[in-house]
């Protein structure tokens, strides 16, 4: 079963990387819309994006949990062990006590039974850990939408794109048009 855990956690990793490899996919779309002056379309992507990185978080969590579950019963599994051999050791004692009446044979018993006891308590309580749900929310907000909007338009200014919401007089984008050409001549000189 840990193998089997273990292999699921990984192939959950690649999804969650594919996850994050179509929000990427969709912000650049979404900065081509917005050069190309489609606000709508910008918009639509913009809240893929948020919905993909929205749902790589969820799976983000859901491994996180998975993989302390493994741990758990990583634990789980030594404790049995031990849980294992302390039921031989209570068996032989048990036998022993049919012929040797000793007081100090009773109280080791007894520390050996609350033990066992001990161990069957975390077993339960493992087992009620396992039971995991994933919660995918993926709804956007207008707020959060609005952040990736302006993140997209912050792509778009890094990349020396004019955005059509800038207020500049004409002097000033013919000034920017100069330096975006002679940024152009450097980097191809």
């Amino acid at each position: 079963m840990l193998f089997r855990l273990k292999l699921q956690v990984k192939r959950m990793q690649g999804q969650q990387r594919k996850l994050e490899f179509q929000a990427d996919k969709s912000k650049k779309k979404a900065i081509d819309m917005k050069k190309n002056g489609d606000d709508t379309g910008a918009k639509m992507y913009a809240k893929e994006m948020l919905k993909y990185r929205k749902m790589s978080g969820n799976m983000v969590k859901f491994v996180t949990n998975l993989q302390a579950m493994q741990f758990k019963l990583e634990a789980v599994a030594e404790t049995q062990k031990m849980a294992d051999m302390f039921q031989s050791i209570d068996t032989s004692l048990q036998d022993l006590k049919g012929t040797v009446s000793v007081p100090e044979l009773q109280g080791t018993l007894e520390s050996i039974n609350s033990t066992i006891v001990d161990m069957d308590a975390n077993l339960e309580i493992t087992a009620e850990g396992l039971e995991l749900s994933n919660e995918a929310d993926v709804k956007v907000s207008d707020k959060e939408l609005n952040t990736a909007l302006e993140e997209i338009d912050a792509g778009l200014a890094t990349e020396g794109m004019e955005l059509p919401s800038a207020e500049l007089t004409p002097e000033e984008n013919e000034k920017i048009k100069d330096y975006k050409s002679r940024i152009d001549s450097l980097k191809s000189g």
